[in-house]
């Protein structure tokens, strides 16, 4: 449209050449007049209001239209865009934009669900290791009570329990030199009577 509302392009031919600056939509919007004002803002700007007639479905319908001025020229160049249009671009972007986090949504689930089983199994096994390596203590020291049998701390693999395992052995080996001793004590001193 020029600034005066002769249409210049327009996808009826019968309408190039027409002033339309009139133009009223069913709601009193005075389309092209308002395409024209907001076109001459520096970046142009939008009107909404019905469109007379939707080409697809012959009624009228909400439109967004967007203009912008070339000044020299005095043209208000324009175009627009049906909002059930975009309503359902909208709602098939929404639909796979659901899809796709129902998607991650699961893939995250599944990640998790393996991370806890394997922490599962982890402390399970574990558990197991160490109840392994504790039977091996409580049954030294019940045979250290009745002999002298120390703990075979290969059978141990858990560092710490390997270095409580060679305490205990030496500990083991001092109560035997005590032992020794206090019986060479003994012996010398039933002599001496």
């Amino acid at each position: 449209n020029t600034f005066k509302g002769i249409t210049l392009a327009h996808y009826k031919k019968e309408n190039i050449g027409k002033n339309r600056i009139d133009l009223t939509d069913s709601n009193g919007v005075r389309i092209n007049e308002e395409l024209i004002n907001v076109s001459k803002n520096p970046d142009g700007g939008y009107v909404d209001y019905v469109g007379t007639i939707k080409p697809d479905t012959n009624e009228p319908a909400s439109k967004i239209g967007y203009a912008q001025s070339i000044d020299d020229w005095q043209w208000s160049i324009g175009t627009g865009v049906y909002v059930d249009d975009i309503e359902v671009i909208i709602a098939e972007k929404r639909t796979i934009l659901q899809k796709e986090v129902r998607t991650q949504i699961q893939q995250i689930a599944v990640v998790f669900s393996v991370v806890i089983v394997l922490a599962i199994l982890l402390a399970i096994f574990f558990s197991r290791k160490v109840k392994r390596e504790s039977t091996v203590f409580t049954s030294f020291f019940k045979e250290a009570v009745a002999g002298n049998k120390q703990i075979d701390t290969s059978e141990l693999s858990i560092q710490e329990f390997k270095i409580i395992g060679d305490r205990a052995n030496s500990m083991l080996l001092a109560k035997d030199e005590v032992e020794r001793a206090r019986k060479h004590v003994e012996e010398e001193l039933r002599e001496h009577r």
